[in-house]
């Protein structure tokens, strides 16, 4: 029959794809990409791409990289990721000209450089944003930081603003992104004199706990820094590794926190270690790294400083001073070897290690 056979034509066009295979099919596409095109093909790509589980996978997948803002053009942004050993540059247009201060699962922390008090939440690749309650505090503390976490496992996120006054007596500020209309006060104090924590430094969030691992204090024999467990909201000291040489640095790797201390001054070696147990200040070594020369790599280097993880914690990025200027470096941990990278920064520039996701602090929404 004449309808038959349209119908079989039709169905010739459009074949019909099992809804699993569209999900995996999605699942490795980038956020920019399902957020901007895919979710408009069709209601029911729209679906799958909101659902949370769905979100919740592609994050597993989701590459790390670099968000670069520049002074000169607030408005713009970009992202930097190495993808099949070749550099891939994402534009990221905005509609909010602040600094990332830091940045949790895709969702990312935003301070208007004039003006520390006013913040703002948001996710660089959908382009979802919201201004949290102003702080009233006042306007020239001694040192101020703050930072975002995702909580386990109901998925809100939490900011936290910590603040040195006039009188050296540190506070915590805690909100619940989404949720509450204005900040809480933490009476959490530890058990040091306030004298001796300084708070001005870009904090590392890490599973839900903030380490404000900038500033460390002696105590009783030994030097801890500062973590907030930002699910129950209480202060921890946390014992740096211990060895001949206090960590160099400290960054996020995967769900740990990871050290980075120089082997020898006159070396380019780093001992990794990772932060097992918070409470009990378990560390564990997992890596030496040698930044060997060679293969287009300056042999002139004679400063090297880890910036971060990415792509699954297999590269480490690392920036290196050079007579001629700044350089930056990829260390792969399986095949030990390190590459010259163009990232284009440069001096002008602000940078953090970020991963685009579709994750939102909205529970269910993308």
């Amino acid at each position: 029959m004449v309808m038959d056979k349209k119908i079989k034509e039709r169905n010739t066009l459009n074949p019909y794809l099992h809804e699993d295979l569209i999900f995996n099919i999605l699942v490795r596409l980038p956020a920019d990409v399902l957020h901007k095109s895919m979710r408009l093909v069709c209601k029911g790509w729209a679906n799958i791409i909101r659902h949370p589980l769905f979100i919740e996978a592609h994050l597993l997948r989701a590459n790390t990289g670099i968000f670069v803002e520049s002074i000169d053009s607030p408005g713009c942004a970009r992202f930097f990721e190495i993808k099949d050993g070749e550099v891939r540059v994402t534009e990221l247009k905005r509609q909010f000209p602040r600094r990332m201060v830091a940045s949790c699962e895709g969702v990312s922390l935003f301070t208007d450089p004039i003006d520390h008090r006013a913040l703002y939440v948001a996710n660089p690749a959908t382009l979802q944003v919201t201004k949290l309650p102003y702080l009233n505090l006042p306007p020239n503390p001694l040192f101020f930081s703050s930072s975002i976490a995702r909580i386990s496992p109901t998925g809100q996120y939490k900011v936290v603003h910590a603040y040195k006054d006039s009188r050296k007596v540190c506070h915590w500020l805690l909100l619940t992104v989404g949720v509450d209309n204005s900040w809480r006060k933490i009476d959490c104090h530890p058990a040091i004199g306030s004298g001796q924590i300084d708070l001005e430094c870009f904090p590392v969030s890490v599973g839900g706990v903030v380490y404000w691992i900038d500033f460390e204090f002696y105590l009783d024999g030994d030097n801890y820094f500062l973590a907030m467990d930002m699910g129950d909201e209480t202060i921890h000291k946390v014992p740096i590794p211990s060895g001949r040489t206090d960590p160099c640095t400290y960054l996020k790797m995967g769900s740990y926190l990871s050290s980075f201390t120089l082997i020898l001054p006159s070396t380019l070696q780093f001992e990794v270690c990772v932060l097992k147990d918070m409470c009990r200040g378990e560390w564990a070594k997992v890596y030496v790294i040698n930044i060997g020369t060679g293969g287009g790599i300056p042999r002139n280097l004679f400063c090297v400083f880890p910036i971060g993880w990415i792509n699954s914690d297999q590269i480490l990025i690392l920036e290196a001073l050079t007579s001629q200027g700044d350089v930056l470096l990829a260390y792969n941990v399986e095949t030990q070897e390190t590459k010259l990278v163009d990232f284009e920064l440069c001096g002008c520039e602000f940078s953090q290690i970020h991963t685009n996701s579709l994750v939102s602090w909205i529970t269910g929404s993308s």
